[in-house]
């Protein structure tokens, strides 16, 4: 009988207004859940990663085993999207998703 601990993260958001040339940050963060946890980030369904960092402007940086961040230092409006985080470990995998909106333009799904 397996009794590990699925993930959990904590809710976050991005703040309603947000307009060319602001930064912008959000903390993804796994409240609960065993050890060894992944935690990933993706952009509109794409992973982020240091290789892609370069070209977007998105970094994802893991501060602690439980804690994820993701910033954009000047946003524009091809930031806007989808910010999905992902948080695994041996008893689930479990997403939290964000949406992002820059100077009002809207994301068509």
């Amino acid at each position: 009988m397996d009794l590990s601990v699925p993930p959990h993260i904590t809710p976050f958001a991005f703040e309603d207004e947000v307009f060319a040339g602001d930064g912008v940050q959000v903390t993804c963060y796994v409240s609960r859940g065993d050890l060894p946890l992944s935690i990933t980030w993706t952009f509109n369904g794409v992973p982020i990663s240091s290789a892609t960092s370069k070209q977007t402007g998105i970094v994802a940086s893991q501060s602690n085993s439980r804690t994820s961040i993701l910033s954009v230092e000047s946003v524009s409006a091809n930031h806007s999207g989808e910010y999905s985080c992902e948080a695994s470990n041996r008893a689930a995998t479990v997403e939290h998703v964000a949406v992002l909106m820059v100077n009002g333009t809207f994301l068509v799904v």
